[in-house]
């Protein structure tokens, strides 16, 4: 767990996910509410936050959801995510987000959308591995939960060929 402050204000983060460039992917929050809502909003607002010893921030020009529920009277839970890892994530795009456990497992619909390479869902386990190997899927800096950028270009397209060549 990480203290998270922003204008002499204090909560705490279980779980984030951050881009090579100190940028967050996904960053939960939880504690006094108007702490949580006071780095939600410096963040909305692209300013540094301190998380842990570490400053972050939003990426520019990206878009984020937020979730939010209330643990107790004064306490609040915020989930801020980047607009990649979740489904609503164009299919013209060339990466997608995977944050979560067992992401092996849920990759494979996802990848199969967005990728113009077809692909056999019996070969999800060693789309995984040889996505990995090959660089197409790159496990991202996080805490609390695993994180993952997935490639969806034709690259993807050698890895199937090899596939195809092992069969025949």
């Amino acid at each position: 767990m990480r203290q998270v402050s922003t204008g002499g204000l204090k909560c705490w983060s279980d779980a984030g996910v951050t881009s090579y460039y100190s940028e967050l992917l996904f960053l939960s929050l939880f504690g006094p509410r108007n702490s949580v809502r006071a780095a939600w909003a410096a963040l909305m607002q692209r300013k540094d936050v301190v998380v842990g010893e570490d400053h972050r921030r939003l990426m520019k020009g990206a878009d984020y959801h937020t979730v939010s529920t209330t643990i107790s009277r004064q306490m609040l839970h915020t989930v801020i995510v980047h607009a990649a890892a979740t489904h609503q994530y164009s299919v013209f795009n060339d990466t997608f987000l995977l944050i979560g456990p067992d992401p092996e497992k849920s990759f494979f619909d996802r990848l199969n959308r967005m990728c113009p390479v077809p692909f056999k869902e019996e070969w999800s386990p060693w789309l995984w591995e040889e996505g990995l190997k090959r660089n197409l899927i790159q496990q991202k800096a996080s805490y609390g939960v695993p994180a993952y950028l997935v490639g969806t270009s034709d690259d993807w397209a050698g890895v199937v060929k090899s596939v195809l060549g092992s069969v025949s």
